[in-house]
């Protein structure tokens, strides 16, 4: 799991955008460039808490219209702001310098600004804070948002971005012509026999017509795609980069890693996807930009499941930025999109090492994701090569400060389909579990933006995630090839927590009962029978939910 920010800036890059008069401390910094494009979210007044409520309905089995799901207008009608404000925000955003659009549910509105257009539309000042290397472009003060439209708007969430301070020099080379292939040592297959999926990832249109958007703050490298397939014949779905923001080249000048290894954990899942669809954004904004590109993209056909590696200490993120996400991922779970996002690789502790006290990560403490934590191989005889015989939880420790993410920190509150869980606190994360140890990936190529190239083992949640996602599209294309109609699974949390109560689906779920993710002393969180904080309901017996959603 990728750490995205130097930790001694997260608070102030992460603090909220307050719509209203204003006031609170100034932060420090120097003028921003005038000229600088700025991304900005403006949410409207909406009904968010009938919306969750429905898409919690509509993902619940036993409920009326349980996955018959909406469209963005029906949502919009329903649930969204009404069309004479949505246009009288957007037409006072627009005489500013705004360039954008309303959402299509008419939840919150889309776009960007120059500096000087938000510093007089919002009444502040735009500066550059400088730290650890990192140049921030973020206001000064808090945002007033001008009386005439405070009525109609509920956050504003942006204006801020990575600013130039030099590129940084990579030490990785090689020569970008010549890679060594070093045998195999991925798990994959094993995994595939062990989850229950080679049936469905080896058979020819494994995730065909399936796509899934993933979230990523790195570019792509075609080179490393290629360096990979090449080495180990491994197919590659076609890769589709969208760029979220403004951000130059500069932002995204560290070797390219993660990228990579969410492609590549999907396409050993589900080989034959109809694509992926990359979101690439700038780390130093705020998710909620992302999260909204890859839902338009998932509008009109577009993919049935977005994946993101990427998260940030939940601690550190605004009300404002949650309340906005919130909204997109119940539009998410309302419209039949599925969600997964990787726990993180801190443990139970996700905004270490500034703190090491218990926390959750975002988003995938959403009540809306299925949280999916890390595990590792335990195999016959010692042998890594050999027969898997279980898992446990994953943790590095001593070697490094690495585990699966899992926690009772969070501040959000605690979903209908978790109420009968043994556990006090809000949201609890994961949902389920895959494996993460790295050795199960093998080497993958490491590439810079120079197309210079290494092997390197590297693994985690960021592989856990995507991995989720490749065996979901498989279920999907074998349920769409049973049914001859193109199929969305939705939220899935609601089904699983529900058939975790009946003895009758105990073979769905692989109970994680050895291992724990504290890395730090906090005291959580161990695995134990039925569901834990460490593991989740376990990890999936994939070919029984196939069976599940083929009912």
């Amino acid at each position: 799991m990728r750490r995205l920010i130097g930790w001694s800036i997260i608070a102030t890059l992460f603090g909220a955008v307050i719509v209203g008069c204003g006031g609170g401390s100034e932060i420090k910094g120097t003028p921003a460039s005038r000229s600088l494009e700025l991304p900005v979210a403006v949410g409207l007044k909406r009904d968010g808490q009938g919306l969750a409520r429905a898409a919690a309905k509509r993902s619940t089995p036993g409920q009326p219209n349980s996955q018959a799901w909406s469209s963005p207008l029906e949502i919009a009608r329903r649930y969204g702001a009404s069309r004479q404000n949505a246009a009288q925000v957007l037409a006072k955003l627009r005489q500013a310098g705004f360039s954008g659009e309303v959402d299509a549910t008419r939840g919150f509105i889309l776009g960007s600004m120059s500096v000087a257009e938000a510093e007089r539309f919002f009444s502040t000042s735009i500066v550059v804070v400088k730290s650890d290397g990192v140049a921030v472009a973020q206001p000064k003060t808090a945002l007033k948002v001008p009386e005439s439209i405070t009525d109609q708007v509920d956050e504003v969430v942006g204006l801020r971005a990575k600013t130039t301070l030099g590129k940084v020099a990579s030490k990785i080379i090689s020569n970008p012509n010549s890679v060594y292939c070093p045998p195999s040592t991925s798990q994959s297959q094993a995994a595939r026999i062990y989850y229950g999926m080679d049936n469905y990832a080896t058979s020819e249109n494994a995730g065909g017509g399936v796509s899934i958007a993933m979230l990523e703050t790195e570019p792509t490298s075609p080179r490393a795609l290629d360096v990979y397939r090449q080495c180990y014949g491994v197919n590659i779905p076609p890769v589709t980069v969208h760029l979220v923001d403004f951000s130059s080249a500069d932002t995204f000048s560290a070797p390219i890693k993660e990228s990579t290894l969410d492609i590549i954990a999907a396409s050993l899942i589900s080989p034959r996807l109809s694509g992926i669809d990359i979101y690439q954004f700038d780390p130093y904004s705020s998710i909620v930009f992302p999260l909204a590109a890859a839902l338009k993209g998932s509008y009109n056909n577009g993919a049935q499941i977005i994946s993101t590696s990427v998260g940030f200490c939940e601690k550190n993120v605004s009300d404002e930025q949650i309340s906005l996400s919130e909204w997109i991922l119940a539009v998410a779970a309302k419209t039949g999109v599925t969600v997964i996002a990787a726990t993180g690789d801190s443990g139970s502790s996700a905004c270490a090492p500034s703190d090491t006290g218990p926390a959750a990560q975002y988003p995938a403490s959403s009540p809306f994701v299925t949280a999916v934590g890390g595990t590792q191989f335990k195999f016959q005889d010692d042998n890594s090569q050999g027969t898997i015989i279980g898992e446990e939880v994953w943790n590095n420790s001593p070697t490094s400060q690495q585990a699966g993410g899992g926690s009772t920190g969070s501040r959000l509150p605690r979903p209908d389909y978790q109420k009968n869980l043994s556990i006090s606190g809000g949201r609890i994360v994961p949902d389920i579990s895959f494996i993460a140890s790295p050795s199960a990936y093998g080497q993958i190529p490491v590439c810079t933006q120079t197309q210079k190239c290494v092997m390197r083992v590297v693994g985690g949640t960021s592989a856990s995630a995507p991995s989720v996602a490749g065996a979901l599209a498989d279920t999907i294309e074998a349920l769409s090839s049973a049914e001859g109609l193109p199929r969305r699974l939705g939220l899935l949390n609601p089904t699983l927590y529900a058939l975790a109560q009946q003895k009758s689906e105990s073979k769905l779920f692989q109970d994680i009962t050895k291992g724990n993710n504290d890395l730090y002393g906090t005291g959580c969180c161990a695995a134990k029978k039925k569901y834990d904080a460490a593991s989740g309901l376990g990890s999936l017996k994939l070919d029984k939910v196939f069976s599940l959603f083929g009912r």
